[in-house]
């Protein structure tokens, strides 16, 4: 028996414990004597509850203790309530002890039915102890507790209170006589709801825990009530003004008036009372819930809800909005579990229908929050809505059943629907509402009344904020319908069946669906399935194959996923659509099927890949291998990055990678590598992460196969395919680590290496990385340690530990010790790069000196390499190297210290301290403090306090330089104080020469002081931070000094530098002092704040606060401080913070006569500080609580009559802004995205105060707006308006009058009279939210009647009529969302308004303001007439009407005699331009107007039309300048007449629009024209080819912009084309000679070089006068300076030269070609010689070389581009060689553009090889079409002229290096390279690559990466590379080749001697771009040696000059110890 004891384990939470417990219970019942088991059980019991709670032995002691027999239960029981009850009543507190205790209790109730009847036996005793210990844990509360520890109190107070809940459910209720004697303990109720109270209304606590009260409050009062009276008296206790009078029973007489007063919802403070509330839905019982009041009304119903709702004022911060909807969805949770109890008054049941009071007022609780910004708002507004549909639907089921009728059609549940169909797609909360709606209702009910749905919600998965709630949408309705149909699992394959509990809310639902019970016929189901999968997955197919790539990217993250799981034969059916649409669309037809197979195989829906891809089998049973391969070289990332997944991805992680699967991999990662895209590559490197993961884990799992019983011969092949493919992959990734790599690719390499080498790392993981590595590869990863990103800094590091742990050391003791001394150099060094890279240099020794410690003496190693001993250092400290290297770079910080006390400069250009101080911080980094041994701590505790000295000493050093008022280029005095130390002039003459050495020493120097010193505080664990100095390694003192510091800089600091810097390193020593548990410590950074804010108070003139505009740093020092507090206990500091400004803020401007004496800065200083914390993104919702506050202080500020106050008002303000709608989305002021809006119903509610504040504003704000005396501009006007402007309608605002938006109308209506421009335009943009649905027609009354109905009565002001109309422009906006009948009687309205008032946008109106926004306003009017339905009437003859003076209107060409500078004039011009090309160029009738007008001279369009071309004229003359010396002579020239003659309105309508004085309408015409052209040519033609841009307000697609300033409106005209044939000559002419202006004259040109191949007015012109042309552009291009001309001027000059090489290769006689003009008769033929025209085409070839230079503009290189894409054919290929060797610029300049650094040039050059290839556009990216370009070029040209080809080529590979060779070392930072793409090294791989094929016909061993995988797509009559070899035996014997051979070798060996001679070893850290310069001169050495042997092998004199070069590179690699990887 004794030995069975001694079997317990000691110890539960072991897994052997455990099992040793398990063991020993299983052997009880048959070892154990029944006389001798009571021992055990007694013994098993004390450690039962001695155990603790959260081990799993617990749980098997409890399960134990259960399954034993009744005798034994019989003992178990009493022995654990007498234990229980001893451990109880144990005197003393502590705790931990009493923690566990309530631990234990909570144990014995969970699923412990023994436990619980224990608990029932003692419940009384326990109840007490329950209620003893929370009391306890209450009094631990208290303001001296730090942060973390008074949450974790609270935390026990909670768990307390819910276990004393929980035992009064479990044992009290259900006990009767338990519960008598629990009411008769009068002392303990008092007791308990004491505690309860305590807790409830202390807002310090935890907001769950004030919850539980409330709870276990109500629960008190529910056991101590009679059931009968339960209903009536918790009522009177909760809200006793509600008229219900009760008395209190006997039972309640311990609970006195004040005590009950504690639980009065109408007198606790927010939180409290929705606590209250809270708890009161959570323990109230149905039966109560539903029975009435003494009076008949129900208190849930019509008195709790209302009291509930009215608290939503009051919710301000997130806490409070957080619980109030938490409530209000348990509220109708609660509300729908009381209705499907079954038992609930008829009374009852009336109030829950949809049309009730209550329902309503849940529906605005629903309107009001679902767009709000909190999640769980949003998803409280959704489950409110649900309850209400479900708690409807059960209604109409019970009146059904009582009337016995069938399903009819509920009027609530369609006006709803309808309703919601109103609400814009914007809005997040309709989608939801619908999800619910289609969940009760069913699909087909939507689709009746919205047949297009599908594809409209489709459509609104553009927008990555909606995508989700589109996608759940999409997918209910689609899993809906198909249910509907009648399909189940046998119908429509992997369809599940989705079945239906027979509950009455079900019941309800189906019969609101009309679902039929029976299924479809077998015959019909084929038919249904179609027509199912039309609907459903063909608009998603069509969106996938768009042109957008957000919305195909959010269909395949959010929707493919759900609508797969619908069944296999979705993915059949769109993978069929998809290839129907390959032929027109091939490339993103293309894309979507990638898409779609990548998302289907990780959700495991396709075949294994594992079945190999032979013949014409298609990969994955869906995909050929020709479409893998050709998106896997796509132009479009996405399209490639989703093939690659779905090579790397898996829903098996196990399954094995195939050898087409690695083959497939080796083609793509090359090429991908070098992507300059960040995200591209974050995308890149994290599906290599998943592809590395499965790699290990199948490789792993084809080893354990192979060590079985069967081994399968194919794992041996599987495992080699494996070894090679990692093999490869970590030589190409480390091979790519070169000097001079492009930084995407030295970046991404890493990021492999890095991911393989942590992977892969020896022999256990299947595979060992670090193996493979080689001294050479070693170099290149030492090398990339000077990389200046950081982040390859540490990949490097992370290789580096990986071989060092895994291999061996990098360096034996010489190395180490030559390496540590240069580290200590260039942590010296005036360059701040290297001091980066002496700290990972320092982090590689010290790693290599801790796996090998044995090995090295790190201390003597140290010793030899700083050249001195070093001082009085512990010898302890050998044992620790990382202590040891601080000391020794402490040492050496002070001697710099010392140096920069004598001569500062002397300092900054020699020994700057900040290298050192910047290692010193890495390296301290790097230790645990925490783990350290005690032998070292007095070592570390003197090392922080002499680094601490240090830090403040050289703060103090370099403040003359930071703290002067001009730092930037002055040199202080104080900074050069000592002339006598050496160098001294020197230094001075070399500062004065370049000020920078000395800022950055400066500056730099604080930075890492502020940053050393911050994380060093945060690093030492609070442990060792003590208020005593011999307690710890930082004592209470040092944080005081360091404080000090810290406020020192961020109070008096002029700088932003200087408090930015301070402010960094403050965060971080804020983040420790919060959470330290020491008192002196935590309350630190309240007392610094509380300082800060009585300085501010004080207004003392000797205030050590900055006052400058923005009040410096003193913001920074409060926004440390509140943003690092902790969240847990409430954020007290912030919030008493924020008060006490806001206060400050508001004093002044509020009046206050209190506070009158604070003195302006205060309040500047308040209002900045206001500004940094709305700002701070970390205080989150926080902040939110003092918003309204906020922006009355800023709007009150403009009030000031102190600048300084309205300038921090202003900036306030804009942060506000910022913060209650959102970063800015739209660049135009103007314009304003829907996501910077909201509506005015959840603003106001949000934001309750603002109401009646902004109402108030504006009314004193118009008061005198409208004064004809004087100017009035009240200061708060403007900011009131931009608040309102922000504001858009909801159509379901509601019925709310308390925050009824029509009060602020009158005063908006005001506004329109202002005479300040800009106060109208945003009061017309403020008046769209006020402006409901049945007030528009009376609020347009209100604007007419402003405007008079004759011009000009003499009574009105034009500014009133001006800001009328552009209100009424906004309020059409608002109309356009109605409903069809609403609109037409708005429409009427407004339509017989404007056309009595048509004068304003006649020429009788003299004002052009006013006339241009009649013109506005007259066509947002046609617009929404266009889309009305009417039937005649009185209306639409207005309409007709007002649409024939409009037209009229804009007929008139007048303007000419009005004077330019009336103000409007030329914005009048830009709108009647827009609208005439708009209404005028469209329409047969309005045509017939213009052309009456014209011959009648009524509309005056005839002199019109002759004084603005004589003003044209004029103004030429006055402008001739630009143009003159580029006419073009010979030009055929047509009269006007002509032009006219073919559609004669229409050219009569453009040309004298052309002809127009105002250079933004001939803008407006190029323009359209421009992109007429251009669409026409993509799309074709478009029957709907006129499309107005609609008002956001009225618009149910994406999110548009809402601007009153907007474009009127976009043409497209499809007769463009016939336009500018008509006009072409005039084109020209203006091009060449008459257009002054320059976006004019850019235009122009793109038009004429944008006209498509079959234009013939070109191919007429004589070439003579073609050539002219071509000389004068080329000219011009060399001319002029503005780069956009440029470019537009190449587009027109390619397509002369092609006409004019189409004539020469088409001319029989090659001596003279004779061409004429084919249309004049009369001209005589021009005779031009062939090769003048040659020359002018080579001529014009060279420049377009030198426009595409990598220094030149984008934009011209653009142009360069298309220049080659439209003539491919004819510029590369030159099939009749007119351009000799010529050709090959053309060659270099596709081959610069395609390595240029701009994405769009790239892809475009890109389309230029596809060109040629006969490709599509876009089938190859830029990288494979470089990588192919030479074997293109060889293939095009290399049977011709191979000598030419390989010159090219060879000019290629020895190109001029773009690394500064001559940098000098003094030069402080590197030169950045012009071009970061640029990647010499591997495009001359892929020259040479060519090479090898033209000299070797051998098939190449490089699967996929070949271009002779792209060249064998080609034409049977292009010749392949091979056929060149032949030539090249010609070229051996070319003597001026070998002579251009030999010329190249000697620039190489002058190019490599002067490397030579300034090149040295430590170049390789400190002169970077020096040495890189001498690895790829060393490469270029070796691939010439090895190229130009088998180009000329017998050639004597190539043979020695060879022979020299290798000589020299075998001395310059011996001589400097080159191992470079290019090298060797």
């Amino acid at each position: 028996m004794q030995s069975l004891i001694a079997r317990v384990p000691t110890s539960f939470e072991t897994k052997i414990g455990l099992l040793q417990l398990k063991e020993l219970l299983k052997d009880y019942k048959s070892e154990v004597q029944k006389d001798e088991s009571e021992k055990v059980l007694s013994y098993l019991v004390s450690r039962y509850l001695d155990c603790p709670t959260k081990i799993h032995a617990k749980r098997v002691l409890s399960s134990f203790f259960q399954s034993l027999d009744e005798e034994s239960q019989y003992f178990v029981k009493p022995e654990i309530c007498s234990q229980l009850e001893k451990i109880l009543d144990s005197g003393s507190f502590q705790i931990e002890a009493a923690r566990h205790n309530i631990a234990t209790i909570a144990a014995l109730m969970e699923n412990f039915k023994l436990g619980e009847s224990c608990l029932s036996n003692i419940s009384l005793q326990v109840i007490k102890y329950l209620s003893k210990v929370g009391h306890k844990f209450y009094l631990e509360v208290n303001a001296d507790v730090p942060p973390v520890f008074l949450n974790e109190v609270m935390h026990h107070c909670h768990v307390t209170i819910q276990t004393l809940n929980l035992l009064l459910q479990k044992t009290v209720v259900g006990n009767s006589e338990l519960l008598k004697t629990f009411v008769y303990q009068t002392n303990l109720l008092k007791t308990i709801w004491d505690l309860d109270m305590c807790i409830l209304t202390n807002d310090v606590f935890l907001l769950d825990c004030r919850c539980c009260c409330a709870m276990n409050a109500i629960l008190v009062l529910q056991l101590a009530l009679p059931g009968q009276e339960m209903a009536h008296q918790i009522p009177m206790i909760l809200l006793p003004s509600s008229n219900v009078t009760c008395t209190l029973p006997a039972s309640l007489a311990w609970l006195d008036q004040t005590r009950a007063s504690l639980l009065n919802m109408e007198s606790l403070s927010t939180l409290s009372a929705l606590a209250v509330a809270f708890g009161y839905i959570s323990m109230v019982n149905p039966e109560a819930a539903v029975q009435s009041l003494p009076r008949g009304s129900n208190f849930y119903l019509h008195i709790f809800l209302p009291a509930l709702l009215e608290h939503s004022t009051r919710c301000t911060d997130t806490t409070s909005r957080t619980l109030y909807s938490k409530t209000i969805s348990l509220f109708a949770t609660k509300l729908l579990e009381c209705v499907q109890k079954g038992n609930s008054p008829a009374a009852f049941i009336q109030e829950v229908d949809g049309n009730s009071t209550s329902m309503q007022s849940l529906l605005g609780y629903v309107w009001t929050n679902w767009e709000d910004q909190l999640e769980i708002v949003r998803q409280s507004a959704k489950v409110v809505f649900e309850k209400v549909l479900q708690l409807h639907c059960i209604v109409k089921h019970v009146q059904n059943m009582k009337e016995s009728k069938g399903s009819s059609s509920d009027l609530f549940l369609q006006s709803l629907v309808e309703h919601l169909f109103t609400v814009s797609w914007t809005s997040r909360g309709k989608f939801s509402a619908l999800t619910s709606c289609v969940r009760q209702l069913g699909c087909c009910p939507l689709l009746d009344i919205r047949p297009g749905l599908p594809v409209e919600v489709i459509q609104q998965l553009q927008e990555q904020a909606l995508s989700c709630y589109a996608s759940e949408l999409y997918c209910t309705m689609f899993t809906s319908h198909m249910q509907e149909m009648g399909f189940n699992d046998a119908s429509l394959n992997s369809c599940k069946k989705v079945t239906t509990s027979p509950d009455k809310a079900n019941i309800a639902v189906a019969e609101a669906k009309g679902k039929k019970s029976s299924s479809l016929k077998e015959s019909d189901l084929e038919l249904s399935e179609a027509k199912l999968l039309k609907m459903w997955a063909e608009p998603v197919a069509k969106a996938m194959c768009s042109s957008k790539k957000k919305l195909k990217q959010n269909i395949v993250e959010y929707l493919l996923p759900r609508l797969m799981k619908s069944g296999q034969e979705v993915l059949n059916h769109m993978i069929q659509g998809f290839s129907i649409r390959l032929k027109d669309t091939p490339q993103q037809a293309q894309g979507a099927i990638i898409m779609c197979l990548h998302r289907a195989r990780t959700l495991g829906y396709l075949q294994s890949s594992a079945v190999e891809t032979e013949g014409d089998s298609l990969w994955l049973g869906y995909l050929s291998t020709e479409v893998l391969k050709e998106t896997l070289c796509s132009m479009d990332d996405h399209i490639r990055l989703d093939a690659f997944a779905l090579v790397c991805e898996n829903s098996k992680t196990s399954e094995v990678v195939t050898i087409f699967e690695f083959e497939m991999l080796k083609f793509f990662i090359p090429h991908n590598i070098n992507n300059q895209s960040p995200a591209f590559r974050q995308a890149f490197l994290a599906l290599l992460k998943k592809l590395v993961f499965r790699l290990k884990e199948s490789l792993l799992s084809l080893r354990r196969k192979l060590k079985g019983k069967n081994p399968v011969p194919s794992v041996n092949k599987s495992i080699d395919d494996y070894e090679f493919f990692l093999s490869w992959l970590a030589m190409f990734t480390v091979n790519n680590l070169y000097s001079g790599a492009a930084f995407a690719r030295r970046t991404t390499s890493l990021a492999v290496l890095s991911l393989l080498a942590s992977s892969f790392t020896s022999e256990k993981d299947g595979f060992s990385v670090p193996v493979l590595l080689k001294k050479a590869h070693i170099q290149a990863l030492l090398g990339a340690l000077t990389d200046t990103f950081e982040e390859n800094k540490r990949e490097a590091l992370s290789v580096l530990t990986s071989f060092l742990k895994h291999k061996e050391a990098i360096w034996d003791r010489t190395g180490a010790e030559e390496t540590l001394s240069l580290a200590l150099s260039l942590a010296c060094s005036t360059r701040p790069q290297d001091c980066d890279t002496a700290v990972y240099i320092f982090l590689v020794l010290l790693k290599q000196q801790e796996l090998y410690q044995q090995k090295y003496d790190f201390a003597a190693i140290l010793s030899s390499a700083s050249g001195s001993a070093l001082e009085a250092l512990d010898p302890v400290l050998s044992s620790c190297p990382k202590l040891l290297l601080l000391w020794s770079l402490l040492q050496l910080l002070d001697r710099q210290i010392a140096v920069a006390e004598q001569s500062l400069v002397s300092a900054a250009a020699s020994r700057p301290m900040y290298p050192t101080l910047h290692c010193i911080r890495y390296i301290l980094q790097e230790i645990n403090f925490g783990a350290m041994e005690k032998e070292h701590i007095a070592s570390s505790k003197n090392f922080i306090k002499g680094l601490i000295i240090s830090c403040l000493h050289l703060s103090r050093v370099v403040s003359p330089v930071v703290q002067n008022s001009s730092p930037e280029g002055n040199i202080p005095e104080e900074a050069v104080s000592n002339l006598d130390i050496p160098n001294a002039e020197w230094s001075r003459a070399l500062v004065e020469s370049m000020p920078e050495y000395l800022v950055v020493c400066g500056w730099r120097s604080i930075k890492e002081v502020s940053l050393t010193l911050g994380s060093l505080c945060l690093q030492l664990p609070t442990t060792l931070v003590k208020e005593e100095a011999d307690e710890g390694l930082l004592s209470l003192d040092q944080i005081k000094v360091i404080g000090k510091y810290f406020n020192q800089q961020l109070l008096e600091s002029i700088h932003r530098g200087a408090f930015e810097l301070a402010y960094a390193g403050f965060q971080l020593m804020c983040q420790m002092l919060w959470r330290h548990p020491l008192s002196c410590f935590h309350q630190l950074p309240s007392q610094w704040l509380s300082a800060v804010l009585q300085d501010i108070k004080s207004g003392d003139t000797q205030s050590r606060l900055c006052a400058t505009r923005r009040s410096a740093g003193v913001p920074f020092l409060v926004q440390a401080i509140t943003s690092t507090e902790p969240n847990l206990t409430g954020r007290q500091t912030f919030h008493s913070a924020m008060k006490e400004l806001l206060r400050l803020a508001l004093s002044q401007a509020c009046g206050d006569e209190r506070n009158r004496a604070l003195p302006s800065d205060a309040q500047v200083h308040a209002l900045n500080i206001l500004r940094a914390l709305y700002r701070e993104s970390r205080l989150g919702d926080d902040v939110v609580l003092y918003v309204a506050d906020g922006l009355k202080a800023a709007i009150l500020g403009f009030r000031s009559e102190q600048w300084a106050v309205r300038n921090s008002a202003t900036l306030l303000l804009s942060s506000l802004m910022t913060r209650m709608f959102g970063v800015k989305r739209s660049k135009d002021e103007a314009a304003m995205s829907k996501k910077n809006c909201q509506t005015g119903r959840a603003f106001f509610y949000r934001y309750p105060t603002l109401y009646p504040f902004l109402l108030t504003e504006l009314e004193v704000a118009t008061a005198n707006v409208m004064s004809k005396d004087k100017l009035s501009l009240h200061p708060s006007l403007y900011p009131v308006l931009l608040v309102l402007g922000r504001l858009f309608p909801s159509t379901l605002e509601g019925s709310d009058t308390t925050l009824s938006l029509s009060a602020f109308i009158p005063y908006v209506i005001r506004c329109a009279s202002s005479p300040v421009y800009k106060t109208r335009v945003i009061a017309s943009r403020a008046i769209q939210p006020l402006a409901k649905r049945n007030e528009v027609i009376d609020i347009g009354c209100c604007l007419w009647e402003l405007i008079p109905f004759l011009p000009m009565d003499g009574k009105t002001q034009s500014s009133h009529i001006h800001g009328s109309l552009l209100q009424l422009t906004q309020l059409i906006t608002v109309m356009e969302s109605f409903h069809e009948t609403h609109k037409l009687e708005v429409l009427s309205s407004f339509v017989e308004n404007l056309y009595q008032r048509k004068w304003i946008f006649e020429k009788k109106n003299q004002c052009f303001g006013t006339r241009q926004a009649g013109l506005v306003l007259t066509n947002a009017v046609l617009n929404v007439a266009d889309v009305c339905h009417m039937d005649g009437g009185k209306t639409a003859l207005v309409i007709s009407r007002l649409r024939h003076a409009f037209v009229c209107a804009l007929s008139d060409h007048e303007t000419h005699k009005f004077n330019s500078s009336i103000p409007f004039f030329f914005e009048f011009e830009k709108t009647r331009a827009q609208l005439c090309l708009k209404h005028l160029v469209t329409t047969k009738n309005c045509k017939s107007i213009f052309i009456r007008g014209k011959t009648d001279g009524k509309v005056t369009g005839h002199d019109s039309n002759q004084s603005t071309q004589s003003s044209v004229q004029e103004n030429g003359e006055r402008e001739q300048t630009g143009n003159s010396e580029f006419e073009a002579p010979g030009l055929s020239e047509r009269s006007e007449d002509e032009i006219l003659s073919t559609d004669c309105a229409n050219n009569q309508i453009f040309l004298s629009l052309l002809k127009s004085p105002v250079y933004d309408v001939r803008l407006g015409v190029l323009d359209v024209l421009l992109s007429s052209i251009n669409s026409s040519s993509e799309t074709g033609d478009q029957s709907d080819w006129l499309n107005t841009v609609q008002a956001c307000h009225g618009s149910d697609e994406a999110d548009l912009e809402l601007s009153s300033q907007a474009q009127v409106c976009k043409v497209f005209l499809p007769e463009a084309k016939a336009v500018v044939r008509a006009l072409y000559h005039y084109l020209v002419k203006m091009a060449m000679e008459t257009e002054t202006h320059h976006l004019c004259q850019e235009k122009v040109f793109y038009l004429l070089g944008s006209l498509p191949e079959d234009f013939s007015e070109l191919e007429k012109e004589n070439s003579r006068c073609l050539l002219q042309m071509l000389s004068t552009l080329t000219s011009r291009i060399q001319a002029e300076r503005r780069t956009e001309i440029k470019a537009a001027v190449l587009r027109f000059a390619v397509r002369l030269v092609a006409i004019l090489y189409r004539r020469i290769s088409e001319s029989p006689n090659k001596d003279i070609l004779k061409y004429g003009c084919q249309t004049d008769t009369k001209s005589s033929h021009f005779t031009v010689c062939p090769n003048e025209i040659s020359d002018a085409i080579i001529n014009w070839l060279r420049l377009l070389r030198e426009s595409s230079s990598a220094d030149e503009n984008p934009v011209l290189q653009i142009s360069c581009c298309h220049c080659l894409l439209q003539n491919a054919d004819i510029l590369l290929k030159d099939p009749k060689n007119i351009f000799g060797k010529a050709v090959y610029t053309v060659w270099s300049t596709l081959a610069v553009l395609l390595q240029d650094d701009d994405l769009e040039v790239k892809e475009i050059a890109a389309s230029v090889v596809c060109s040629v290839l006969k490709k599509e556009q876009g089938s190859y990216q830029s990288s494979y079409a470089l990588h192919i370009l030479p074997s293109v070029l060889t293939s095009l040209h290399g049977s011709r002229d191979l000598s030419g080809v390989l010159r090219c080529l060879i000019s290629w590979i020895l190109q001029e290096c773009t690394l500064d060779v001559k940098e000098s070392t003094e030069r402080l930072f590197d030169k950045g390279d012009m071009n970061t793409y640029l990647d010499y090294i591997a495009f001359t791989r892929s020259i040479m690559l060519c090479l090898d094929k033209v000299f070797n016909s051998g098939p190449s061993k490089q699967l996929m990466s070949s271009p002779q995988d792209c060249l064998s797509q080609q034409s049977h009559e292009e010749t392949d590379v091979g056929s060149c070899y032949q030539a090249n035996l010609m070229c051996r014997n070319d003597v001026e080749f070998i002579s251009f051979l030999d010329s190249c070798v000697a620039n190489l060996l002058a190019e490599l001697q002067i490397l030579e001679s300034s090149c040295h070893k430590e170049d390789m850290f400190k002169n970077v771009a020096r040495f890189s310069s001498l690895y790829q001169t060393l490469h270029k050495g070796r691939l010439c040696l090895s190229l130009f042997h088998k180009l000329a092998p017998g050639a004597e004199v190539l043979s020695k000059s060879l022979n020299t070069l290798n000589n020299v590179m075998e001395t310059v690699v011996a001589g400097l110890n080159v191992t470079n990887i290019l090298c060797i």
